[in-house]
C-alpha cells in the first residue's frame, strides 16, 4: 500500500492525520480522528471507524479452480476468489491483500462459486477462512475458530441434487466483528476520477488522486481518408496498449489509406499509472476503402498447414508456388508466411477471407525484438474480400537482408459460442448397473436414480437440441451376473432409441465376457472366448434396423455404422465391438476389416471412429489404439473424432495428417477420452460428455454434465490435473464445408 500525501491539522490541541491510501485499484481517505464534517470534491463524505492498515483475508482452498470466475465480496466489494496455484486434491492457503478502508466493525463477506466460458459452475472446498490485521485474525461470527478450524465449507453450481451433492451451495455470506480498538482510523472508499481530491477538513487541502490516469489520444469516432499514427499520451502514464477489434497491436501503429484495413473498427486505448489504476477510452472508426492497382510483388509463399497455436518465433513452413486463390486448411489457427522483398515499395497490402466471424490479422516479425507485431486487424462479416495492410517505411526492425518476414492469421475470437446442436458421449455404465441391479435397498436405489435420471435426461434433451448418443460399451459389469442386461434395458435403454431419438453403441470387454470371471485369459482373451449372445438378444441388429439413421451392420450389431445429419450434412458413426484375434489388442480383424468396407463406401462423408479402448488415461494410444490409429485413422483422410471409454480419466489428442503427401499436414484428427466410472464413488459414469456445436463459429465445446447430481463439474481421483485440463475445451471444426481456414485473393 502507498500513503500518497499526509496532512496535519491542529483542531483542539490535537493532531489529525489525513491520508489518501489505496491498494488493487480501490482508494480513500483515512483520518486519524473522526471530523464531524468532512467534503470532498464538495461532496459530504461519511466517516466509518476503520483501519489504515493493510488487512489480509486468508482461506484455504481445495479445486478452486481460476479459470471460473468465483467471487468474494467484502462489505460490497467484489474481488476474483483464486488459488495460489493449480495442485489438485488437497488444501492450499491463499491470502488476498486488501485495503484497509474496506473493514468495519461489522465487515459482511459473500463467497460465490461461478462459472467458466461453458457457462459450468466451479465445485470447490473452503476452510479457515478469516481476516487477518497484523498478527491478530477475526473469524467468522458464525464459525469461530475454535469450534470450526479445519470445518469445510462447499461451493458449487445451484440446485446441486441432494443426497447426492449434500452440504453444497452456491453461495454463502458470513459475517465479521472488528473490535473497534483494532480500527484506529475514520475513513471512506472514493470514487472520484479527477486529477485532484480537494479536502475540506476545517480547511481546504489538495492530494493527488491516485486513480487519475492521465490519458489522451488523437482518435476521434469518425471516418479517416488520410494518414495518421495512432498516438497515445498521457502526464502520469506508466504503460499502455492499443487493441483494434479486441487484438492488441503494435504501439504507435502508422496507418496509410493505401494500405490499411478497410471498413469499420473497433479501437480501445488501455492506460495504466504509476499506481496500476486503469482508464480504457473507447473509439468506433471507420477507415475508408481504397483500390490498390496490380504491382509486381516480389515474395516468397509458404504453407504452415494445420495449427493448434500460433508460433511464436519465426517459423515459416513449407515453400509453395503461390498463385491467386491459394487457400490454407482450416484449423484454429489458419496461417500463410510471406517473404517479401523490401525495396520494390513502401507499403504492403493483403486482399482475401476466412470463414464468417473470423478475426484476421496481419502480423510483421521484428527481428530486433524477436516478435511478431499485429500491424492490421479485420474480422469476416460477409463473404466478400477484405483487406489488411501496412506500410513500413523506416522502420528498419522489420527489414533484414532486404526482406520482410510477415503472416496472416486467421482464427475465432468470439469469446460467446452458440450451440446450435448438441452430440452426447456416455460409456461405462457398469458399476451404476451393478448397484441397480443388487437386492431392494440404498445401493439399489441410487443406481437405479442414476440410471434413469440419464434417461430422463436424453429424453428431454432429444425434444431440445440433441441429435445423437454415443454410447461406448460396458454396459454391464459382468455377463455371469443374471439380470444386468435386463437392468440395464429397463432402466435406461427403454424409450430412448427410436426413429427421432437415433443412439448407437459398442460392446465393451465387460459385456461380452472379456473378463477374469468368464473367461481364463480375462481382458485378453480371444473372439473363440467371447460370448456375444446376450449383447445380440439385447442389442442386435433387429434392435435398431428398423430406424432410418441404421446404416448396417457386422455379424448381428457386433460392429455397426450410423448415419446421423448434421448441419444438412450426412455423418457416418462408426462403431467397433470388442473382440480380438491379437495379443494385447482389443479390436479384432474382422471388425478393422469391415470398418475398411464402410469407410470405402462413404469415403465421401466425414466420419466419427468410437471403440471401447484406444487412449489412456495421460493422451497415449494403447495398443488398440495403435492398431486403429495405423489401420484406420492415418489412411482414411474422412475419419476426423475418435471417442472411447475403458480407461477412467479424460484427455484428448490431436494427431496431423499430410494425406496428399505435399509436404503439408493438412488433416486434424480430434482423438476423445471420457470415462468417470470410478469417480464420485463409482456414480461418475452418470456424467455425460456433451458436445456443444456451433455451426456459426464453426466451433465444438467439450463440457460435462451429470443429471443425477445436476451437475456440470466433477472431483476426480485418478490423474486429476490431466483432467482438470481436459475436462472443458473447445476445437474448431468445420461444419460448413468452407475447405479452408483462409483465402488469399491478391497480393499488392
Amino acid at each position: 500500500m502507498i500513503i500518497l500525501i499526509s496532512l496535519f491539522l491542529i483542531s483542539c490541541h490535537k493532531k489529525i492525520e489525513i491520508k489518501v491510501i489505496h491498494h488493487q485499484g480501490k482508494y480513500g481517505i483515512a483520518v486519524s480522528e473522526k471530523l464531524t464534517e468532512i467534503k470532498v470534491n464538495n461532496k459530504e463524505i461519511n466517516l466509518y471507524q476503520t483501519t489504515a492498515q493493510e488487512v489480509k483475508f486468508s482461506y484455504e482452498s481445495y479445486n478452486l479452480d481460476n479459470e471460473f470466475n468465483n467471487t468474494v465480496t467484502i462489505n460490497g466489494y467484489p474481488f476474483a476468489l483464486l488459488a495460489s496455484n493449480d495442485n489438485q486434491n488437497e488444501f492450499i492457503n491463499n491470502e488476498l491483500t486488501l485495503i484497509g478502508l474496506l473493514i468495519k466493525p461489522i465487515v459482511t463477506v459473500e463467497i460465490k462459486s461461478g462459472i467458466n466460458g461453458y457457462g459450468g459452475y466451479d465445485n470447490f472446498h473452503l476452510r479457515n477462512i478469516c481476516f487477518q490485521i497484523g498478527n491478530i485474525e477475526i473469524w467468522p461470527d458464525e464459525y469461530p475458530k475454535e469450534e470450526y478450524l479445519n470445518e469445510i465449507f462447499k461451493f458449487g453450481a445451484p440446485n446441486l441434487k441432494t443426497p447426492y451433492r449434500s452440504s453444497y451451495q452456491n453461495s454463502k455470506v458470513l459475517t465479521f466483528s472488528f473490535p473497534k480498538e483494532m480500527l484506529k482510523h475514520y475513513g471512506a472508499i472514493l470514487d472520484f476520477r479527477e486529477e485532484t481530491l480537494n479536502v475540506e477538513a476545517e480547511k481546504t487541502y489538495k492530494f493527488e488522486n491516485p486513480s487519475y490516469v492521465s490519458l489522451m489520444t488523437n482518435l476521434e469516432n469518425i471516418t479517416y481518408d488520410m494518414a495518421f499514427k495512432i498516438e497515445v499520451s498521457g502526464s502520469n502514464l506508466k504503460d499502455y496498449e492499443v487493441y483494434i477489434n479486441d487484438v492488441k497491436v503494435k504501439k504507435e501503429l502508422f496507418l496509410h489509406p493505401d494500405s490499411w484495413a478497410s471498413g469499420s473498427h473497433n479501437v480501445k486505448v488501455i492506460g495504466v499509472n504509476e499506481f496500476d489504476f486503469i482508464k480504457v477510452l473507447s473509439y468506433d472508426i471507420v477507415l475508408k476503402d481504397y483500390q490498390k492497382e496490380e504491382r509486381l510483388r516480389t515474395f516468397e509463399y509458404y504453407e504452415t498447414g494445420v495449427n493448434e497455436e500460433k508460433p511464436e518465433t519465426l517459423k515459416l513452413g513449407v515453400k509453395k508456388d503461390y498463385e491467386n486463390g491459394q487457400k490454407s486448411p482450416f484449423s484454429k489457427y489458419a496461417i500463410q508466411n510471406f517473404k517479401v522483398v523490401a525495396g520494390e515499395y513502401n507499403d504492403f497490402v493483403w486482399e482475401g477471407s476466412a470463414p464468417l466471424n473470423r478475426t484476421l490479422t496481419l502480423e510483421v516479425f521484428n527481428h530486433n525484438k524477436n516478435i511478431y507485431e499485429v500491424v492490421s486487424v479485420n474480422k469476416v462479416t460477409s463473404s466478400e474480400p477484405l483487406k489488411l495492410g501496412f506500410n513500413y517505411k523506416n522502420n528498419n526492425d522489420w527489414i533484414k537482408n532486404g526482406v520482410i518476414d510477415l503472416r496472416v492469421v486467421s482464427f475465432n475470437s468470439n469469446a460467446y459460442l452458440v450451440y446450435d446442436k448438441y452430440l452426447y458421449h456416455i460409456t461405462d455404465l457398469q458399476y451404476i448397473t451393478r448397484k441397480a441391479n443388487t437386492q431392494e435397498g440404498v445401493i439399489k436405489r441410487e443406481g437405479v436414480n442414476a440410471l434413469n435420471e440419464l434417461r430422463d435426461y436424453l429424453n428431454i434433451s432429444y425434444q431440445n437440441d440433441l441429435l445423437y448418443t454415443m454410447v461406448t460399451g460396458d454396459l454391464i459389469q459382468s455377463i455371469v451376473n443374471e439380470g444386468e442386461y435386463d437392468t440395464v434395458m429397463n432402466e435406461f435403454f427403454e424409450g430412448i432409441i427410436s426413429e427421432k431419438k437415433p443412439l448407437g453403441l459398442l460392446t465393451g470387454n465387460h459385456d461380452i465376457g472379456a473378463t477374469s470371471d468368464f473367461n481364463t485369459a480375462g481382458v485378453n482373451g480371444f473372439d473363440d472366448l467371447l460370448s456375444y449372445e446376450l449383447f445380440e438378444n439385447y442389442f442386435g441388429e433387429n434392435v435398431f434396423n428398423k430406424y432410418s439413421w441404421y446404416g448396417g451392420s457386422y455379424l448381428n450389431n457386433r460392429s455397426h455404422y450410423d448415419l446421423i445429419n448434421i448441419n444438412n450434412e450426412t455423418y457416418v458413426f462408426l462403431y467397433l465391438g470388442w473382440g480380438s484375434d491379437q495379443l494385447g489388442v482389443h479390436i479384432s480383424s474382422q471388425d478393422v476389416n469391415y470398418a475398411k468396407e464402410v469407410l470405402n463406401l462413404h469415403s465421401d462423408k466425414k466420419t466419427v471412429l468410437l471403440t471401447h479402448e484406444y487412449l489412456n488415461n495421460r493422451g497415449e494410444r494403447t495398443l488398440t489404439g495403435n492398431y486403429l490409429f495405423n489401420e484406420l485413422v492415418r489412411p482414411y483422410k474422412n475419419i476426423l473424432l475418435v471417442f472411447c471409454g475403458h480407461i477412467n480419466g479424460s484427455t484428448y489428442k490431436i494427431d496431423y495428417f499430410d494425406d496428399d503427401n505435399d509436404g503439408i499436414k493438412e488433416r486434424r484428427v480430434l482423438q476423445s477420452l471420457t470415462n468417470f466410472q470410478e469417480e464420485e464413488n463409482l456414480n461418475g459414469a452418470s456424467f455425460i460428455r456433451k458436445l456443444g456445436l456451433d455451426f456459426t463459429n464453426n466451433k465444438i465445446c467439450f463440457g460435462l454434465y451429470s443429471p443425477y447430481y445436476n451437475d456440470s463439474d466433477i472431483f476426480v481421483i485418478h490423474h486429476p490435473d490431466i483432467v482438470k485440463r481436459d475436462k472443458y475445451f473447445t476445437y474448431d471444426f468445420d461444419f460448413n464445408n468452407l475447405g479452408y481456414g483462409l483465402i488469399t485473393y491478391g497480393i499488392k
